[in-house]
């Protein structure tokens, strides 16, 4: 009989990130973890103090996908920091549920703080400091996350929800764009992108 395999830390990450795209984030638990890799329940322990702490390394493991799907660099600070936030949108439109945990968590595990140092470098190549730093940090960050987290809040149904309620308001302009799904699909990315360039634009970026 082989020896039983060793899980790693990552292993963990995988295993939890599979848990909640499947069943919700409600379902991630020490012993749920557990069966899903086959070892005890408090084999997690091993690698994180508590859940919480794992939900800070899930928050890296999103962070970490946002830097590296950015597909602008180089060119303005605003086509960058546009090009920031869809990352985002995209990375926690890859995994919904994980999109409170992405606004709970108290992210204190450095790798979490990825995209944040990021946008924060940005905003000062842009001229910002002091408390305009700050301040613009946080409007960007509550309009991507909030925004997306509204958008996202009830996947998979979360675009035919939209094309009910847009079709419901009985307006001929919204009637116009809850035409389908995919139409409503479109018109979500199309508003988050336009919205936060005129964020940006606002800002002086």
């Amino acid at each position: 009989m082989g020896r039983p395999r060793q899980h790693s830390h990552d292993d963990f990450v995988d295993a939890a990130i599979r848990i909640i795209d499947a069943e919700g984030l409600a379902c991630l638990t020490a012993r749920r973890l557990g069966r899903e890799l086959g070892v005890s329940y408090t084999a997690i322990y091993t690698y994180f103090n508590s859940l919480e702490d794992l939900m800070g390394a899930l928050v890296g493991r999103v962070s970490a996908e946002v830097v590296s799907g950015i597909t602008v660099r180089g060119e303005t600070v605003r086509d960058e920091l546009v090009a920031v936030a869809v990352s985002a949108r995209r990375a926690l439109a890859r995994h919904p549920q994980l999109a409170a945990v992405f606004v709970t968590a108290s992210n204190e595990a450095s790798q979490g703080n990825d995209a944040t140092r990021y946008v924060v470098g940005l905003l000062e190549q842009a001229g910002l400091s002091g408390g305009d730093l700050v301040t613009a940090y946080r409007i960007i960050e509550s309009y991507v996350l909030g925004s997306t987290v509204f958008d996202l809040g009830a996947a998979p149904q979360h675009v035919s929800i939209r094309r009910r309620r847009y079709a419901a308001i009985g307006h001929p302009d919204f009637t116009a764009v809850a035409t389908s799904d995919a139409s409503i699909e479109a018109h979500n990315e199309e508003s988050f992108e336009r919205g936060i360039t005129l964020i940006l634009a606002g800002l002086g970026i």
